[in-house]
């Protein structure tokens, strides 16, 4: 694989060698080292991108030799108990990587999550969906506009979208709060169904993924977009 993937193609080919890509984390090339996650074990020791192919898992060869004791389902049932938000796996443990379906019982939700996560401290997927102020935005860059939701307004951080693409080279044109994420990609949806046609952009032609909500400025009202996103 070249220097020249896209963040799309990074992930696709963890997933093909049985790992996972974290949230959060961007590509930048081969060679940086990243926490993947193995889908057996949920070991996620940073790992160069080119490598995966040829090495796999450290851990899991360490538990094939005998070096290390992989969890079992009961450990794994137990680890989710005492989580931080606390959940019954529902499921037969497959791998501490893999999303299992978990009951929360902060909130009752059924929710499918990986027990590397939950051991992490993650929340139930269903109440972040539908809790939470969230921004909807307008972004543009020469003659390509782009709409998108995020949940930080303007913090340098992986998490905020406004941030990150304006390092890809957009500049905010307006962007309106919504009281959950829920509405917001509601919003969202209606705004990228009006499209008149595909996206402006293609796989390769942004640092991060959102291709498929970019417009050409001159094909849509902008003034149209923005009272939409109200």
């Amino acid at each position: 694989m070249t220097s020249a993937v896209t963040q799309v193609e990074a992930e696709e080919r963890c997933l093909a060698n049985g790992f996972a890509w974290p949230d959060g984390v961007v590509y930048k090339n081969n060679y940086t080292a990243y926490p993947l996650i193995c889908l057996t074990c949920g070991d996620d020791t940073p790992k160069r991108l080119n490598t995966v192919g040829r090495h796999g898992c450290k851990k899991c060869f360490h538990v094939a030799k005998g070096l290390v004791k992989m969890l079992t389902h009961d450990e794994v049932v137990d680890r989710g108990l005492a989580a931080l938000h606390p959940a019954l796996l529902l499921e037969e443990y497959k791998g501490k990587g893999v999303k299992h379906l978990y009951r929360f019982f902060e909130c009752g939700h059924e929710w499918e999550i990986s027990p590397h996560n939950l051991h992490k401290g993650r929340s139930c997927g269903a109440c972040a969906y539908d809790q939470g102020a969230t921004y909807v935005y307008l972004m543009q860059r020469g003659n390509i506009l782009k709409v998108g939701v995020t949940a930080v307004e303007h913090k340098k951080s992986t998490n905020c979208r406004i941030y990150k693409l304006g390092t890809d080279g957009f500049s905010l044109v307006h962007k309106a709060e919504h009281k959950t994420r829920k509405e917001a990609l509601t919003i969202e949806k209606l705004i990228v169904d009006s499209r008149n046609g595909g996206p402006a952009l293609k796989p390769g032609d942004m640092k991060y993924d959102g291709y498929g909500e970019t417009f050409f400025k001159d094909q849509v009202d902008v003034n149209q977009l923005i009272e939409m996103m109200k």
